[in-house]
């Protein structure tokens, strides 16, 4: 099993790179900034942010209001099932969340199946 773990650095320009780490049944090589292909157990919260189409943040998350950060587009996300645990903002909503799902690295996807609030939002 493969694990991903990046740490915690406070940046300055109110950028802030977030710890995340993963566990992968594959044998992924990864940086500090990528997700394993394939089973993806996120073992720290990450940051979800986009509307219709959101991004699991992976990396640095500038904090914005919505935050701005890369990482693979989440397929079948409904913000409508989280209702209370995350920021809902006109230009996008975001929130921390625990995820396991499907990390498909050539299409920059995620697949969620499962999903848990890390704690409610803080406006």
């Amino acid at each position: 099993m493969t694990c991903w773990s990046a740490p915690v650095l406070g940046l300055a320009a109110g950028a802030t790179l977030l710890a995340a780490s993963a566990c992968s049944g594959g044998g992924a090589h990864m940086g500090e900034d990528r997700l394993p292909e394939g089973e993806v157990h996120l073992q720290q919260p990450v940051t979800v942010v986009g509307g219709d189409s959101p991004t699991l943040c992976v990396g640095m998350v500038m904090e914005s209001a919505p935050p701005q950060c890369e990482g693979p587009t989440i397929t079948n996300w409904d913000w409508g099932s989280y209702e209370g645990t995350y920021v809902a903002h006109p230009e996008g909503s975001w929130g921390d969340f625990l995820l396991r799902g499907v990390h498909d690295a050539r299409a920059n996807t995620f697949t969620v199946t499962e999903a848990e609030p890390n704690s409610p939002p803080s406006n």
